[in-house]
């Protein structure tokens, strides 16, 4: 980053443009400057060493006022600061990212097997190296809602419940119907009540629900540095860029980031399926049971994680306390630093909005959350079904590939029975996925809602 933040300086002081105003502004001031420099000599003695070293310091404050003052509030020094700037961000960028991808050893492997600066369209070896790299993203991504950001709403909501019980207590300790000698117990519906057969005193539940309470709110600040540090990575497995139109590394990239959500939402009807998957030899309902009600539970608890963490983060972003509005306040506040010192006080700053706000709830309501995510499974556990129900059909149904193009007779087939087979797994395969299609599309509406 230093680096990065010496070639931007040395980019801003060479640019052409920047330098034609620099020297505009100093054949401006040129009068204005001699005359000061004049008033200076005169008034200080020039064959004394420290009223020469006092004149050059006020001689290049006066200096820096006039024509770099000036200068960098132009609108043409704005301007080419900003294009120049976003170009070495850029690369800080990319330097980042191949930095965080050197941390892992799967994505340090991936890099070991292509360029992703330069795909080769027609190698299989690449084609397999996006895909892994898609399963791996999805599998960070899916890790992070279940293990980070869900966790994190179960653990910001027992705080509050915490703050509750403290409210409550000192709200009738100011009332005086407490005193700190007082004996009480929550019942089972929240409600405190005094105990008359003794029990733990107000001083003792205070001092309880307060170590509770730090507990909590220290295990969502671990919670939130390792989400934050996922969100790291997950930015270095890259994806799919429909910027350019679809290619054929987006493709790859693509289905390989929605195989393990397809694998969540599917794992009960893969298990059972009679000779798809494990079907084979894990029979019987008990086991399929199991794993579909454990890849639907994993999967609504991924959904409602990204619907909570949204939530969040639009309230942050509502409230002027997101990563945009703290840079641009940052970058006001302090135009002497460089932009890795600038990153490191917004990701300081971000962190404690976010802890906060899991802690507050602020913005985000669980249940909703949770209500969408139920929603959402539901179609996403309808839509893959249907898929691999339509796979497994078109591949064993009758007229279809596997009945008429296996070993035994592809040497005898037709170019009839190849188009009426194509024909019917095309037909078998095309209902289901536009069953998925619109899962997936109402899924989208969901999230947005």
């Amino acid at each position: 980053q230093e680096l990065i933040d010496a070639g931007y300086s040395e980019a801003i002081g060479n640019d052409a443009v920047i330098k034609m105003k620099a020297e505009d502004l100093e054949q401006t001031y040129a009068e204005e400057l001699k005359k000061y420099e004049q008033e200076l000599t005169s008034k200080y003695d020039m064959s004394n060493a420290d009223d020469v070293m006092k004149v050059n310091e006020l001689y290049s404050a006066k200096y820096n006022e006039l024509v770099l003052g000036n200068l960098v509030n132009s609108k043409e020094y704005k301007k080419r600061a900003t294009e120049i700037g976003f170009a070495f961000a850029d690369i800080g960028k990319k330097y980042d990212i191949d930095f965080t991808r050197q941390q892992s050893w799967f994505t340090r492997t991936m890099d070991g097997l292509y360029d992703r600066n330069d795909f080769d369209w027609y190698n299989p070896i690449e084609w397999a190296a996006v895909t892994l790299n898609g399963i791996g993203s999805g599998i960070e991504g899916i890790t992070t809602s279940v293990g980070d950001q869900a966790v994190a709403s179960f653990q910001g909501f027992m705080a509050r419940e915490k703050v509750k019980k403290l409210d409550a207590i000192n709200e009738r300790l100011e009332n005086g119907d407490l005193t700190e000698d007082s004996k009480i117990y929550f019942n089972t519906i929240g409600q405190l009540m005094e105990s008359k057969e003794g029990g733990i005193s107000v001083k003792e539940y205070k001092d309880i629900l307060n170590q509770k309470k730090d507990y909590w709110d220290e295990a969502i600040t671990r919670q939130m540095e390792e989400a934050l540090t996922s969100a790291k990575r997950l930015e270095a497995y890259g994806g799919a860029n429909f910027d350019d139109g679809i290619s054929l590394e987006d493709v790859f990239a693509t289905v390989g980031n929605t195989l393990p959500h397809i694998a969540l939402a599917t794992a009960g009807t893969m298990i059972a399926g009679p000779g798809v998957g494990m079907g084979s030899v894990l029979t019987g309902g008990g086991i399929a049971g199991i794993a579909a009600y454990t890849g639907t539970l994993a999967m609504g608890l991924q959904m409602y994680g990204d619907n909570y963490n949204s939530a969040i983060e639009q309230n942050l972003t509502n409230r002027g306390l997101g990563r945009d509005a703290i840079r641009k306040r940052i970058n006001e506040e302090n135009p002497d630093l460089n932009q890795a010192q600038v990153n490191e006080l917004v990701e300081a700053e971000y962190a404690e909005n976010l802890i906060a706000n899991y802690s507050s709830g602020e913005g985000a309501n669980m249940a909703k959350s949770a209500a969408v995510a139920a929603a959402q499974t539901f179609l996403e556990s309808y839509g893959a079904n249907q898929i691999v129900g339509g796979l497994q059909s078109s591949l064993k149904g009758a007229g279809s590939i596997g009945a008429k193009l296996n070993l035994t007779n592809l040497y005898n087939a037709t170019w009839d029975d190849i188009g009426s087979s194509m024909y019917a797994f095309a037909i078998n395969r095309g209902g289901p996925a536009l069953e998925e299609f619109g899962t997936e599309y109402m899924q989208e509406i969901l999230g947005q809602m």
